[in-house]
């Protein structure tokens, strides 16, 4: 297999240079980051047929929350992205050229504006989300692996994403 012979090369590289690391994590974090290659090329693959990217389809379905307020600021949407306000930007004046998503200014504050889906956005929303969940190689891989083994996973994923969040937060 070509990613596993990859793989392989990698760390005998990685051992070379440092000889003194763990070699087990140096796996997992090329395998994580292989994992989140494969998870964005899936969602592109369902998501070409919208004529959509990724980030884009990512703003589609923070505003289809249900417990999302119908209004939200393009700062909020920014921050549940984990992309800079300018990218969200660029996505938002997408989303609305094409009628998915409308812009108001804020009554109180004209600084502030508010975004939300059209009704075209939200049968779009639907759409992409009966979509990824039918036909997302992703999902219908993570789908085969036994219950007990997702749950575990979950909860090292967790604990990776905690650390990651909590080590990040003191360096903005």
């Amino acid at each position: 297999m070509y990613t596993t012979n990859l793989f392989d090369e990698l760390l005998v590289l990685w051992g070379q240079d440092f000889p003194n690391d763990d070699i087990i994590v140096v796996q997992a974090a090329l395998r994580i980051r292989f994992l989140a290659e494969l998870e964005q090329q899936a969602l592109q693959d369902v998501l070409a047929e919208f004529h959509i990217g990724v980030g884009d389809s990512d703003v589609l379905l923070i505003l289809s929350r249900h417990n999302t307020p119908s209004r939200i600021r393009p700062s909020d949407i920014a921050a549940l992205c984990n992309v800079s306000t300018g990218a969200i930007t660029g996505r938002l004046d997408r989303l609305q050229a094409r009628g998915y998503i409308r812009r108001e200014n804020s009554s109180e504050d004209k600084r502030a504006s508010y975004v939300e889906l059209t009704e075209t956005g939200k049968a779009l929303g639907l759409k992409v989300r009966q979509a990824l969940n039918e036909r997302s190689r992703f999902l219908l891989t993570l789908r085969n692996i036994p219950k007990a083994d997702l749950v575990e996973f979950n909860r090292v994923l967790d604990g990776m994403i905690t650390q990651l969040v909590d080590s990040s937060a003191g360096k903005r």
